[in-house]
């Protein structure tokens, strides 16, 4: 069975909704626009829904041909942001985003203001600055490298993201949710949507956790490096159409999906190359694997 993109999704603010692309921009920064602003409390420290899981019910759209982004929350005016990144002179603000610090400009009194109703505290909205220099963190890509060097070389160390936890991409599968829903059935819970993992790119036509042994994805001139599994959070536990949190499906996951690194659902990557190119739906790809 061919192996195609079932799914492309942007997550323009961080931790907050995401947007579902029929086609998708991509460079080793991601996919376009994803994760290049992010929320600060009143001490500085990023916002996310780990502990404030109301951020999903703010919902963006992306308006790129005026150059603007409109946002809606419940009980809210909607809000309109320019989508024009940070002037080189603007004051940077170094963020806290785990083990990176990537730099970002303060987008308005307005958009704090918005946000600081919409999600109950005091908050900033950042949008990435045009200084930041955030690279992945050499570890589990050197790793990689190690074990497939006869495939690409990865040159992480010359490639730049944004506010995303550690890597620019996430990848999923269909049929490792539908797994894990057959699971949740079975406990007489609900079945969950793909979006509360947050995935980038979902693939379809993979037997369940088969990305769990795919070291690469070729998708035309895009060479993708599957480097890291990705360990959960509590997020996928956040109902993202009400933001009620739940037990599910963090216990089901940690029964079924726990390893050395974490409760493990999807793979982390990146490009191997500094190549843009355009994804769709439907698009066929074709997976590396290391056996």
């Amino acid at each position: 069975m061919a192996v195609t993109i079932r799914g492309l999704y942007v997550y323009p603010i961080k931790s907050c909704a995401g947007i579902a692309l029929e086609s998708a921009n991509i460079s080793a920064a991601g996919v376009q626009w994803d994760r290049q602003f992010i929320l600060v409390d009143a001490a500085g420290n990023m916002m996310t829904q780990r502990t404030v899981p109301r951020m999903v019910l703010v919902h963006p759209t992306l308006q790129p041909e005026l150059d603007q982004m409109v946002l809606n929350a419940p009980g809210v005016s909607a809000l309109t942001l320019s989508l024009r990144e940070a002037a080189p002179d603007e004051k940077t603000i170094a963020v806290q985003v785990w083990s990176g610090r990537p730099l970002g400009a303060a987008v308005s009194a307005e958009a704090d203001r918005w946000f600081s109703e919409v999600l109950g505290q005091p908050c900033r909205l950042l949008r990435l600055h045009s200084q930041s220099q955030r690279r992945v963190s050499s570890d589990f890509p050197d790793a990689w490298q190690e074990r497939h060097q006869d495939w690409r070389p990865l040159n992480t160390r010359e490639k730049t993201f944004g506010f995303a936890d550690g890597f620019p991409f996430l990848i999923t599968n269909t049929a490792s949710l539908n797994a894990l829903n057959q699971k949740l059935a079975s406990k007489n819970v609900a079945p969950v949507d793909m979006i509360r993992f947050r995935p980038n790119i979902v693939l379809d036509g993979l037997p369940e956790y088969e990305e769990d042994y795919i070291f690469g994805l070729d998708a035309g001139p895009l060479h993708f490096a599957l480097v890291k599994p990705c360990p959960r959070c509590p997020i996928p536990n956040v109902n993202p159409e009400t933001a009620a949190v739940a037990d599910e499906p963090g216990i089901t996951l940690m029964q079924t999906r726990s390893a050395e690194l974490g409760v493990l659902f999807g793979m982390n990557a990146v490009l191997t190359d500094s190549v843009s190119g355009v994804l769709h739906i439907g698009q066929q790809v074709e997976p590396e694997y290391d056996f």
